[in-house]
């Protein structure tokens, strides 16, 4: 259940199960491929399905995913009256309540929710995931973010500062090939580094290079290079405190130990789409001298200190208590 550093050769990894919830998103950044006007929104009970299934699979995240505040559609604001909740956050707060009374710990990455939003969904969310992007406010003038408002740096650092306020673990992360700045990176990993220092709540933070795809209004634009994102990686574990673990994604297995080189540590939530290949990816990491390891989507630290709320405890304290007997023996 350890979550430390390269120098110990050891890489985590998150099984998770990603719950897509829907995808309405009041947002139209110009590199998103999941946004969808004609969506709809998933069933409160077909979540219990997911989540037993994912607990079979010993798996312990749930990721809940959706767009942003989509609640503004009617679609959905009708759908939620019928089902008798007054809000999409209560909604959000139930099916977080389904996953976790099958044994998983709830992740929601939903955008923006306001400060008596977080209040309300704390004592059963274990993560909030929100990425952070970019601080470089150019792009809300740009292709990225020019139809999405509610993407300017301010409101989303607004969000990570309010969950350490309230102390919520939190995974953000940074966004590569948008258009912004080298400057910008700099200041955005050193903006996190702040707010961490002030609240100490930021577990990791995941350096994520867009990609482009057909049907995007940025599908012309030229993917990141290997090397560019290994200098932001690199950089990132350069600026970054020590205890905030640096996070990239597998997408090709060949260059992974090179990532790790570069200061990253942690694989993130590896999705159902990704669990055939666990083995494969430990295998490759074994070669090269380092254990794959697979962690709770709240990380050792937070357990240890009880980051979490009395009712998460009913799955924590145990880890906890177990936590503390494998430091005692050190």
């Amino acid at each position: 259940m350890s979550d430390v550093n390269t120098k110990n050769k050891l890489i985590t990894y998150s099984k998770s199960s990603i719950i897509s919830l829907t995808k309405f998103c009041r947002n139209k950044c110009g590199y998103c491929y999941y946004r969808e006007d004609n969506s709809s929104i998933t069933v409160p009970y077909l979540t219990i399905k997911v989540s037993k299934e994912a607990r079979s699979a010993d798996c312990r995240e749930a990721l809940f995913v959706s767009g942003e505040h989509p609640s503004k559609f009617s679609l959905v604001r009708s759908t939620l009256d019928v089902w008798g909740f007054d809000s999409y956050v209560d909604y959000v707060n139930t099916v977080c309540e389904m996953s976790f009374l099958e044994g998983l710990l709830p992740v929601i990455d939903v955008g923006y929710l306001n400060i008596e939003e977080l209040k309300k969904i704390r004592r059963i969310v274990s993560v909030l995931r929100i990425m952070l992007e970019s601080t470089d406010k150019r792009l809300l003038e740009q292709a990225a973010h020019q139809y999405s408002k509610w993407k300017n740096p301010d409101i989303r650092l607004e969000v990570i500062k309010n969950a350490g306020i309230l102390k919520v673990p939190v995974t953000t992360g940074i966004l590569i090939g948008i258009g912004e700045s080298n400057a910008s990176r700099k200041e955005s990993l050193e903006v996190i580094r702040d707010i961490h220092n002030e609240y100490g709540h930021i577990q990791n933070v995941v350096i994520q290079d867009f990609v482009p795809h057909n049907g995007i209004l940025m599908d012309n634009n030229k993917p990141v290079t290997t090397k560019e994102l290994l200098d932001v990686v690199s950089l990132a574990r350069d600026i970054l405190p020590e205890d905030v673990i640096v996070t990239v994604h597998p997408k090709d297995k060949e260059d992974l130990i090179r990532f790790i080189k570069a200061g990253a540590s942690d694989l993130g939530s590896l999705s159902q789409s990704y669990w055939d290949q666990i083995d494969e990816i430990k295998n490759k990491l074994a070669d090269n001298g380092y254990t794959l390891h697979k962690r709770l989507p709240i990380f050792e630290k937070y357990v240890l200190d009880k980051w979490y709320s009395r009712k998460l405890g009913q799955i924590m304290d145990r880890y906890r208590l177990l936590l503390k007997q494998e430091l005692d023996k050190k």
